[in-house]
């Protein structure tokens, strides 16, 4: 049983500053791949390299946990690697995952993710109440790119759809236990080229469904 667990919309505008990496030749599917992320630091017509580093930063605002009415709000600045092999991939928007099918309209993958442990004693609402360990996720994953645009401004954009369903595990590192399933279905509208050449819009748009077993862990 599927029972709706939230519904959110995310906006972000990013400014693309510089971009190491190391270049390695791809083939033509990758730089076609309904997966690519338009509003990252390479050039449209530039081929992907194998492995990328760099550092990055930011603030964001996070619940306790999915639907928690306490939120935190974290500062992170740390390094980041993207690496992205024939069919083993980490880092971008796609995650962890191992490709199985990709072409130019679809890709079809294992996805991975994960949360950190809650601490029942920072929120009130739980006061009490077990404390939420590590969570991690493994699933299929389908992404379709619905279309490509192209402005007569300039500037290059891409819809797609993603349809993500994971089993839910949770550890204390002692124990693993099964604690449902996730089904996450998002539309996601990228463009490059907004104010500038070196600029991104990123726009999506998820609902989140889980069983009524994962749902009885948290609440």
């Amino acid at each position: 049983m599927f029972r709706h667990s939230q519904y959110l919309i995310l906006f972000t505008l990013l400014l693309l500053v510089s971009r190491p990496g190391f270049a390695h030749p791809q083939d033509e599917a990758v730089d076609t791949s309904p997966n690519r992320n338009l509003t990252g630091f390479e050039a449209l017509n530039e081929k992907q390299p194998l492995w990328e580093v760099g550092v990055g930063g930011g603030v964001i605002e996070v619940p306790n946990y999915p639907a928690s009415g306490e939120r935190n709000t974290v500062a992170l600045a740390l390094p980041y690697a993207i690496y992205r092999g024939d069919i083993f991939r980490i880092g971008g928007q796609g995650g962890a995952r191992a490709v199985f099918i990709e072409n130019q309209k679809l890709e079809l993958d294992i996805s991975f993710g994960g949360a950190f442990a809650a601490d029942s004693e920072d929120n009130t609402v739980r006061e009490g109440m077990p404390e939420l360990d590590y969570l991690f996720e493994v699933g299929p994953q389908l992404i379709y790119k619905i279309k490509d645009y192209s402005f007569n401004g300039g500037g290059n954009a891409r819809l797609n759809a993603q349809l993500q369903t994971r089993a839910v595990f949770s550890t204390d590192f002692g124990h693993i236990d099964a604690r449902g399933y996730v089904f996450e279905p998002t539309l996601r509208y990228q463009q490059r080229g907004v104010f500038t050449p070196d600029t991104g819009f990123n726009l999506a748009a998820r609902m989140t469904w889980a069983t009524e077993k994962l749902h009885d862990y948290f609440y």
